[in-house]
């Protein structure tokens, strides 16, 4: 089973109501650690150089939204408990790039 340190909406550790680091389990960690791995730049992680999304290729020097695309259904898929891409699309619109997903979980199907 996942289980990861649940983030705030700052994208700093969480804490209960105990003042405790707070976790999270299941489906709730696989949709976090999805999100986080769509943040993480490539090459930023000092042990995995070539994981998380290529954005200097892929959307900031031009942006390709095949490539885009390609590239963060790879991130995606590579992070635990998650099986499938059901649907994903990218856009940009006016300078900022957004996205969508359905992912299929050992849990089960949830939006992103």
């Amino acid at each position: 089973m996942t289980i990861t340190i649940a983030a705030n909406s700052f994208n700093d550790m969480a804490l209960n109501s105990s003042g405790n680091i707070s976790f999270l389990t299941g489906i709730d960690a696989c949709v976090q650690n999805c999100h986080t791995a769509m943040q993480t730049l490539q090459g930023e992680m000092m042990y995995n150089q070539q994981g998380g999304m290529p954005y200097q290729t892929t959307a900031w020097d031009n942006f390709d939204q095949n490539l885009f695309d390609a590239a963060a259904q790879a991130v995606l898929l590579n992070v635990q408990d998650v099986t499938d891409i059901i649907e994903f699309s990218s856009a940009l619109v006016d300078g900022v790039l957004n996205y969508a997903a359905t992912i299929k979980t050992i849990y089960g199907t949830v939006p992103l």
